[in-house]
């Protein structure tokens, strides 16, 4: 696609645009991650011998999981959190996890689906050792070698590399993913059939000042000399080529797109999700139920031994050389 011809469209057509751009940007995002998506497998071929999260699916029956993403409605969520919090599975989003731990919330689960280096800055503090990382087969290689605590390894459905592979995969743990690593981290959760899914900090819409809760990563290192010098800047980075003017007001299409991965996961779920910010979808509820009569939720969270390791079927598969 021609980059003038997309800035010939009237603005009565912004929907259009976002759509062809959001096309546009899944091909060419396909193309930049294959020959990294080929460098992290190899170099995870080690840690493919970790249990899969079919080891837990089903492990949350009678109490509630709460799933914390980066959005800025996760720092308004936090006192409920605390309150449900011995009782609740509670999985966090890479972005986040450190900064819940130091909040005394350590993640059960710790979700870390980005292939690129820079996913290495949400693992800095030691602070997740009794933490278990779920990883896909992709994953940052640096991220996966380094973790202190225990491992899942997750397999997302219909991946553009792994699917020639899904099904000699799939005993470690099928699951719905999209472009955001809170996708997989929901699908997870309602995977451990819990009497349902708290969804804390899954925004999907943007705010002035406020693209990520203060206790992301990119926050917590704005005054430790990282890659962002102030609270602007990270919108700046993130979002100032994206945003869009349409009816409703400005919109992001990447956004967009990751409200519609999960407006899928939640239509084929049984699971009933409930939002403690705004609901980011249909079928997601705003409000909360209470935990009822959970019990204690078991910490650290028991992990079962290495499997057998990968085979040279799944290298052929995938049009590898072993």
């Amino acid at each position: 696609i021609h980059p003038p011809f997309l800035g010939t469209f009237p603005p009565e057509f912004a929907e259009l645009l976002a759509a062809v751009k959001q096309i546009h940007s899944g091909r060419e995002t396909e193309d930049v991650l294959r020959p990294l998506a080929v460098a992290n497998f190899k170099k995870n071929i080690q840690a493919l011998d970790s249990p899969g999260v079919a080891a837990i699916f089903g492990g949350a029956k009678n109490r509630p999981v709460v799933v914390a993403a980066a959005g800025p409605t996760l720092d308004d969520s936090m006192d409920f959190i605390k309150k449900i919090y011995p009782a609740a599975c509670l999985i966090a989003v890479d972005t986040v996890a450190e900064g819940m731990a130091e909040q005394g919330l350590a993640p059960d689960f710790v979700v870390s689906v980005d292939p690129k280096p820079e996913s290495a800055m949400h693992f800095q503090t030691g602070l997740l050792t009794r933490s278990v990382l779920v990883f896909t087969p992709i994953s940052q290689p640096d991220v996966v070698r380094q973790f202190s605590g225990r491992r899942l390894l997750a397999v997302p459905k219909n991946h553009f590399f792994l699917q020639p592979a899904e099904n000699l995969l799939a005993r470690k743990g099928l699951l719905i993913s999209g472009g955001s690593v809170s996708i997989l981290a929901a699908a997870l959760a309602a995977a451990m059939e819990p009497s349902h899914v708290i969804l804390a900090g899954v925004d999907f819409r943007t705010a002035p000042g406020r693209v990520y809760s203060g206790l992301s990563s990119y926050h917590r290192r704005v005054d430790g000399g990282g890659r962002f010098s102030t609270p602007e800047t990270i919108e700046q980075s993130f979002l100032d080529g994206e945003l869009i003017d349409t009816p409703a007001g400005k919109s992001a299409p990447r956004l967009r797109h990751y409200a519609a991965d999960f407006r899928f996961l939640v239509k084929h779920t049984p699971v009933p999700f409930y939002s403690l910010g705004p609901a980011p979808v249909e079928g997601v509820r705003s409000g909360v139920l209470p935990c009822g009569s959970a019990t204690l939720m078991p910490r650290p969270v028991r992990v079962p031994p290495d499997e057998p390791p990968v085979t040279a079927e799944i290298f052929k598969a995938l049009g590898l050389s072993s």
